[in-house]
């Protein structure tokens, strides 16, 4: 083979100009007829045939011309269907086509071989375009294209349909090839076939099959089978495990089986069995291991579908970090003088892994004078936003880095490769090879690749800041980014970061070192920043937080990728191990005092550590013979005037002025001569140094200590008791309270910051759990006691609440009146004798047998344990036993516990008499009052959740009503109690100046079924305690007018116009995001655009939205998927696993749901008490949390909403004071947000430097109208 390499292909798109997409030749041979329906045969569409003629038309007019549909009334199905069959075996397709529907149900589109259900169409007049890629089977007899309706109410429309082949092209390192779904981390293997994206059954490792797909899952009938091959040359697997979800029918079993050589012969191993539905964990024989190849087939006897299929081995190699992925070549035209092959196409990122190969073969007879280009083309898009995340003043282009010309003789292949290309811009291309024969000037061979650089990979930002990039890289970015850590450094280079803030405020930036080779012992560190008027902001000001990375194996939408992607921030406090070619990010965090004077200050970041391995820096031709020379030579360094970074140290453990590195000229012997050449080196444990010069504005005026935004955000205290292994409420106290601190620095309020110490209700008057009074059967007085036991698997009792306090070495008599419901009924009392600690030290159980009619029985205890402090009474109207099978009603009358010989009555309210009336109702805000002060008070929390008593709640079969000490909403005695309970609370909290501040939030996303109950309850409090503000997460819906004072929808589901109506009538609106919503809209996930947080905040402003919330904050582990310690289980480990899994839901299914990556996890536990994860043990530690990227962007947007907030009242203050101020009318436009913002809740600009550019526009606002001109 012969290689011609070309030069470095740089591709800088930019902004906001773009091309329009190529018109491409097309292809030689069309695979079906008439795909946009504008030939005819008859009255049909030449090539298609309708499956039934009711259901289904011929359109006028399409998308483009005419089109076809199909219609129904929600049961039935229709289709068009191809008249050819276009499919060969074996092959992987692209099915492209556009479809728009106007009613409800299941469209369906592809063949019976893959199929693609479409669900998720919105009905509208505007056509959708949709991709689905798929491998057919070993068997395509009697195939056709389908397009139609499965059960559909309504009518769908299909045009421009277009059937390609395509040939998978998967990543490549070195001698390794990974595609879509597997990757390798930490010595794992691990590959997962996503059912659900446009090319689920396509993957490197699908090696045969026969069984046809549907949607999200493979279909199999009788001896279908489905053949996976996981080979990894140079990858000795040593275990592995398959993991399965299964569902069959009837009596069909799914053979597991598996191979070393892929024959299914001899050596193959049946390792399971599968003949019920679920989920299964099977291990690989180890006769099989260790190997470079595991082979698995999946048989079945009948039907049977696969829903889910894993494979994960553990391997020799535990180094190797490499995430897979799949590109289609689509070939537009062949002549068959030449064979194309594929070797690789790069990463298609902004890293620094792209380069194309291919092998070129001479099929004809002759010599070939050929000429190869490259060219990579952005795809027009639609979205507004999509230009604007590229630098300014620049435009697309569409770039052709260079022709290779070369020939190719007979029988000869030539690798021709373009040694690298770099793709900075986030978006759609096409990357298009062509190969031409010179002597004609024709096209051999053209070929184009569709593909999509994600967001995580947008690398047209930062600038290097590095004086001497030898050893490495160091450049900076503002905080509103997600660094990847493949990306390369940007070309624009500047020797002074600038930065602006207002006082009381954080402002981050992010310093990136990205090393050539291996440095030890690195550390940041700060001066101390000093203005022109001697002003300091202390080194210790300045949070140093290493950027750490979490290994997203499952996107959460289509925003998301597969990936490194950057998230926790570790403090930096010892020095670190920097690998070469890998971006470091440091997150280094400002905060200006409200008492700092406005000014410039300056100061330094260094950068320190050793190289970690010798570097080759140079080489050139031998000079001399034999000999070896050294040679030192000192950087120049600034030195650090004022103090360094208290945290941080350098390389030798000590705050060094200097740094030295050590340079060797190596001339090697003259045997060597013809070769030979100086190789200038630098030694290992050189030290490297780098100074980074910054500059932080500070302005003069001052954000407030409160936030104006209102909040709430989910925080579970018991998580933080698990995972930091606290003994007792004291110690978790403690930790709270570095949590609360954290939530207080980010201008957010946790949803109950008095959670452990909640206010206490005491309905004191009901003395007995279980049983009622009865009027009507009674010995004496006015009522009875009743107590039912109709339950046949438990024991029913009513039992004394409060504690009676006896003298174990008294004897005392116990007495009764009873009646059994029947003759001979037996029935028990019991005493349960307890310590000081209220702990149980014995049980006596008293059997008797009732008559039916009242008697009196008495019983007399000469001596209770030693140590008994209390008693409690039980009253049983059956025996009680450990079945709890006995039921019975009994009515008991006229009780007596005394001393004897004789003493007072111990049983509070012995004949039962005390009515509701009597009760005494008391708050106990003993705990809650101190906590409140310091949280609400001192920590400027501006919202709580009130937690209510007797609410009711969703059930699986509905609603559970609400009931106080047992009496249910709707009786006179509910009536009262929760009266006289909720007035106290109303007028307890507005004594303490926290009433505005509390909301009651008793249901969560109500459905219309809902509506009813919620009003009912809503209505209830609204009565009682008219102060108290009532939130429901729901969006503004008639029936729940006037009975909602705070609405807080998911943000897709928030109305404008609803919103300011209700507004406008007094109520607060919120809005709140989870799971959901999914891309295009602002997210919380991890693999989501950096800047959706703040950009939440600047739609909040831009809407007039009062509050935000999100549903939880410390989400580390899952219930479902983790059960509990006691059963063996560890929590889940958030460092390693990003996913939030589902917990605790109402739905019937036990299966586990993926919520997303990061889900309801802003913060994560302290990384050291995950150290030893994997041999089962947590540590304990008293630390606070370590906060995310997207919490501190969050922060962000507050502080930006700050600043609108405080242009608002100051123009407010100017009106008042001079009505026709000018500077007032002038500063009120820029409180508008503007259309480079945002424009929408799904158009909105994922760059932020049009929300710098517009906050500093707010900042001079609001000093001239504080300071004036």
């Amino acid at each position: 083979m012969k290689n011609i390499a070309g030069s470095l292909l740089l591709v800088l798109f930019s902004l906001p100009c773009l091309l329009a997409q190529a018109v491409l030749p097309p292809n030689q041979q069309a695979l079906i007829t008439n795909g946009g329906f504008e030939g005819q045969e008859g009255n049909s569409p030449m090539g298609w045939i309708l499956s039934s003629k009711t259901e289904g038309k011929w359109e006028f007019s399409g998308k483009t011309g005419r089109s076809i549909s199909v219609s129904g009334e929600g049961q039935t199905s229709s289709y068009w269907k191809s008249e050819n069959n276009p499919f060969a075996p074996n092959t992987t397709y692209r099915l492209s086509f556009s479809v728009q529907t106007n009613g409800v149900g299941t469209a369906i589109a592809g063949s019976h071989l893959a199929n693609i259900d479409l669900i998720d169409l919105q009905a509208d007049t505007s056509w959708q375009s949709r991709d689905f890629i798929f491998t057919t089977p070993q068997h395509v007899t009697d195939a056709f294209l389908r397009f139609g309706q499965w059960q559909f109410d309504g009518k769908v429309y299909f045009d421009n349909i277009s059937l390609v082949k395509v040939t998978p092209v998967h990543r490549h390192r070195n001698n390794l090839e990974l595609g879509k779904g597997e990757l390798i981390h930490d010595g794992e293997y691990v590959f997962y076939s996503d059912f659900t994206e446009i090319d689920g059954n396509v993957s490197r490792c699908l090696l045969q099959h026969s069984a046809s797909f549907n949607t999200d899952r493979w279909i199999l009938s009788a001896q279908d089978e489905i053949v996976y091959a996981h080979t990894l040359p140079d990858q000795s697997q040593q275990s592995g495990v398959i993991r399965l979800q299964v569902q069959k029918r009837d009596n069909a079993t799914l053979l597991v089986e598996c191979d070393a050589d892929g024959n299914f012969s001899t050596g193959a191993i049946t390792v399971k069995e599968i003949d019920k539905n679920g989920q299964y964990q099977v291990q690989i024989p180890t006769q099989l291991l260790p190997s470079n190849s595991i082979f698995i087939r999946l048989k079945s006897t009948g039907d049977c579908q696969i829903i889910d299929y894993q494979y994960q081995a553990q391997l020799e190699d535990d180094a190797l970090q490499f995430i897979g992925d799949t590109n289609y070549v689509e070939v537009l035209s062949e002549t068959g003088a030449v064979d194309v092959s594929f070797k690789t196409i790069g990463d298609l990122n902004s890293g620094d892994h792209n380069q194309v190969v291919i092998d070129i073969a001479n099929l004809i007879n002759y010599s070939l004078e050929l000429e190869a280009t490259l060219q990579i083309t952005p795809l027009v898009s639609t979205d507004t936003f999509a230009s604007n995340d590229a630098d300014q003043g620049t435009s697309l282009q569409t770039i052709t880095p260079g022709r290779r010309t070369f020939t190719v003789g007979v029988a000869e292949t030539w690798e021709v490769r373009w040694t690298d290309y770099r793709l900075q811009q986030v978006g759609n291309y096409e990357m298009q090879i062509e190969v031409a024969d010179r002597f004609y000037g024709e096209p051999v061979f053209l070929a184009r690749i569709p593909f999509h650089v994600p967001i995580l990979y947008q690398a047209n930002y930062g600038e290097i800041v590095s004086q001497d990039s030898t050893l490495a890289t160091v450049w900076w970015a503002d905080s509103t980014r997600k660094i990847s850590r493949q990306q390369v450094p940007p070309t624009n280079q500047t020797s002074l970061i600038r930065l602006s803030t207002a006082k009381n405020e954080h402002e981050p930036f992010q310093l990136v070192i990205r090393p050539k080779y291996r440095l030890s012992q690195v550390t940041v560190a700060c001066s101390n920043f000093v203005s022109d008027q001697n002003d300091l902001i202390e080194a210790n000001r300045v949070q140093i937080n290493k950027v750490d990375y979490v290994l997203v194996r499952h996107p959460s939408d289509s925003v998301g990728v597969r990936g490194y992607w950057p998230d926790p921030l570790l403090p930096h406090t010892v020095p670190l191990e920097l690998e070469s070619r890998q971006n470091y990010p440091f997150w280094l965090t400002f905060y200006t005092p409200s008492d700092l004077p406005a000014g410039t200050y300056r100061g330094s970041v260094i950068i320190s550590g050793t190289l970690g391995t010798d570097a080759i820096l140079s080489e050139g031709k031998i000079r001399q013979p034999v000999e070896i020379r050294q040679q030192l030579s000192a950087t120049k360094q600034r030195e650090a005037s004022i103090g360094y970074h208290l945290n941080c140290i350098d390389a030798s453990g000590a705050q060094s002025r200097s740094a030295e590195i050590e340079v060797e000229d190596i001339l090697l012997p003259e045997s060597m001569a013809e070769q030979a050449k100086v190789v200038e080196v630098l030694k290992e444990g050189s030290i490297w140094q780098e100074t980074i010069e910054v500059e932080l504005e500070v302005w003069d005026f001052t954000l407030s200590d409160e936030a104006h935004v209102r909040s709430s955000f989910g925080f579970d205290p018991e998580n933080v008791r698990k995972y930091h292994l606290l003994t007792d409420d004291q110690e978790l106290d403690e930790v709270l309270e570095k949590y609360y601190q954290n939530f207080a620095n980010h201008r957010i309020s946790p949803q109950n910051p008095m959670q452990t110490n909640p206010i206490f209700t005491d309905f004191e008057g009901n003395w007995w759990i279980d049983g009622e009074q009865d009027s009507t059967v009674k010995i004496e007085g006015n009522h009875s006691l009743k107590v039912v036991d109709d339950d046949a698997t438990g024991n029913v009792a009513a039992i004394n609440i409060n504690l009676i306090s006896i003298d174990s070495t008294k004897s005392y008599e116990l007495s009764w009146h009873v009646k059994t419901e029947k003759l001979q009924q037996p029935y028990q009392v019991s005493i349960v004798c307890l310590d000081q600690n209220s702990d149980i030290l014995q049980i006596i159980d008293l059997p008797f047998v009732g008559s039916g009619t009242w008697e009196k029985e008495w019983t007399q205890i000469g001596a209770f344990p030693t140590e008994t402090e209390f008693i409690r009474i039980g009253f049983f109207p059956a025996r009680a036993s450990e079945s709890g099978t006995k039921t019975g009603t009994a009515w008991f009358d006229a009780t007596l516990l005394s001393a004897l010989p004789t003493g007072e009555n111990l049983i509070p309210d012995p004949n039962f008499e005390r009515s509701i009336t009597d009760w005494n109702i008391t708050l106990d805000t003993q705990r809650f009052e101190p906590v409140a002060k310091r949280y609400l008070d001192q920590f400027h929390f501006n919202t709580f959740h009130l937690p209510l008593e007797g609410m009711g709640h969703r059930t699986l079969q509905g609603h559970r009503v609400g009931e106080i000490e047992g009496h249910q909403v709707g009786t006179p005695e509910y009536e009262i109690l929760f009266s006289g309970y909720l007035t106290q609370l109303q007028n307890y909290l507005e004594s303490g100046g926290w009433l505005e501040k509390a909301y009651a939030h008793w249901f969560d996303e109500p459905v219309a079924s809902d509506y009813q109950f919620v009003k009912a309850g809503m209505d209830r409090i609204h009565q009682v305690a008219p102060k108290i503000s009532r939130l429901l997460t729901e969006q503004v819906e008639p029936e729940l007018i006037d009975s909602v004072d705070v609405w807080c929808p998911i943000v897709p589901n928030f109305n404008p116009s609803r919103a300011q109506e209700r507004k406008e009538n007094g109520d607060q609106v919120w809005w709140h995001i989870r799971s959901e919503p999914k891309a295009p809209y602002v997210g919380l996930f991890i693999d989501h655009n950096a800047i959706d947080l703040r950009m939440w905040l600047w739609q909040t402003w831009y809407y007039g939205v009062d509050g935000i919330r999100i549903w939880q904050t410390n989400y580390w582990t899952s219930q479902d998927k983790f059960p509990d310690q006691e059963a063996g289980q560890m929590p889940q480990n958030p460092y390693l696993d990003s996913i939030s899994y589902s917990s605790g839901s109402l739905l019937t299914e036990t299966q586990v749901s993926n919520w997303g990556n990061g889900d309801g996890r802003l913060i994560y536990p302290p990384k050291s008490i995950l150290a030893s994860y994997d041999t089962g043990q947590l540590a304990k530690s008293t630390s606070g949390p370590i906060n995310s990227i997207r919490l501190e962007i969050l922060r962000e947007g507050i502080e930006d909403y700050e600043y609108f907030w405080t242009l608002r009242d100051l123009i407010s203050q100017e009106k008042a004071a001079s009505p026709e101020s000018t500077v007032a009318r002038e500063a009120e436009g820029y409180l508008v947000v503007p259309d480079t913002v945002l424009t929408s809740l799904v158009g909105y600009t994922k760059d932020p430097t049009p929300l710098y550019a517009h906050r500093a526009v707010l900042a001079q606002m609001i000093l001239r109208l504080t300071n004036g001109p």
